[in-house]
């Protein structure tokens, strides 16, 4: 499904009421978290690393503590933060473990293997989750037995980088053809879908949009986002969990593939809604890590003539991306961050491709 928008709702506090007075489901709503009457089959665990973002973390584990559905246990891996982090931690009902791995798929790693459930979701640490976000999951995935990952909106409250070139391309005739030739030929005009990964590393951006919550059913997809995830454990026991060869970008996206090679059906859910913050701090939104971990999904997933080209074409859209879109000042050195990290992302395949995950 194709969506058009506006861009992220402006009136962002409006829109979180609104979807926060949705009716609740109703069907297990208010039995305590951690029960001794809860059975490991019944109940979740969510998994949420973090580093420096406390404000953050607080605003994501207050959103927790409102829940419908409260048969859930929250792991909060730290990544060494030096901003309060542990001591804010502490003021909630979760479990704390530390790591200091650079390496984000180490720590959702450590999550599911330190969980004691079946089913293990994963939120980003600047996310709010609507009120019947862990209902809509476990009510779900309870039923379906044959989905064996779920995910849902993840509303960007701000504009996100692709989406400024879309919103833009219309007035620059430069961008107009840049845009037009990522769109078109690297996304092979699925930009505006929900749920589209490619083995290049092509994602669409539908289901950051707003009109992804009026969906009227579940739709099935072949990708999702680590941003707002449920899987099922003995997923990530079959495929050996997340490839700790991808350090800070898509290592969600390389998961997917590798379950849509093996043929598990992932679905985009309408009403497991959250919203997201994207914090701008963090090797997340580095170009060296973006770089580095995009050139290994390209060597580790395209592997016809065809995925080949897109992955170049997709290379050099970001390469224009960068040179237009970062300020003066730092575009130089953005633009060598970037270029460095496809680099060495190229050497790290080439030494390291046997112990990578398949």
């Amino acid at each position: 499904m194709e969506l058009c928008s506006e861009g992220p709702d402006r009136d962002f506090p409006l829109l979180l009421e609104k979807l926060r007075s949705t009716p609740e489901l109703g069907t297990e709503s208010g039995r305590t978290r951690g029960s001794d009457s809860i059975s490991v089959k019944e109940r979740f665990t969510i998994v949420i690393p973090t580093k420096n973002r406390k404000d953050d973390l607080i605003k994501c584990l207050r959103s927790l503590d409102q829940q419908s559905w409260k048969n859930f246990e929250v792991l909060v891996i730290d990544n060494q933060s030096t901003d309060g982090t542990r001591e804010a931690v502490r003021n909630f009902e979760v479990k704390l473990l530390t790591d200091s791995s650079d390496n984000i798929a180490r720590l959702f790693n450590i999550g599911w293997r330190r969980a004691n459930t079946n089913i293990i979701a994963y939120l980003n640490d600047d996310t709010e989750v609507v009120q019947q976000w862990a209902e809509t999951l476990h009510k779900y995935l309870s039923e379906e037995s044959g989905v064996k990952a779920l995910g849902g909106p993840a509303i960007a409250t701000h504009p996100q980088r692709m989406y400024r070139v879309y919103e833009q391309s219309p007035h620059s005739s430069l961008l107009r053809f840049v845009f037009g030739l990522y769109d078109k030929v690297v996304m092979k005009g699925k930009f505006l879908k929900i749920g589209e990964f490619t083995e290049w590393g092509g994602s669409s951006i539908g289901g950051s949009l707003y009109e992804s919550t009026e969906l009227d059913q579940p739709l099935f997809v072949n990708g999702l986002t680590g941003t707002n995830l449920a899987i099922r454990r003995e997923i990530l026991e079959e495929l050996g969990g997340f490839d700790e060869a991808f350090q800070y970008v898509h290592a969600d996206g390389d998961l997917f593939l590798r379950m849509r090679k093996r043929g598990y059906k992932m679905v985009f859910h309408p009403k497991m809604i959250l919203f997201h913050h994207v914090n701008q701090r963090g090797n997340t939104r580095s170009y060296y890590f973006l770089g580095r971990d995009f050139s290994l999904l390209w060597l580790k997933h395209s592997r016809t003539m065809e995925a080949g080209l897109l992955s170049f074409l997709h290379a050099l859209f970001m390469t224009a991306y960068v040179i237009i879109y970062t300020s003066k000042s730092i575009r130089a050195f953005q633009l060598k961050s970037w270029l460095q990290g496809l680099s060495a992302g190229v050497r790290y395949y080439l030494i390291n491709r046997k112990a990578m995950l398949f």
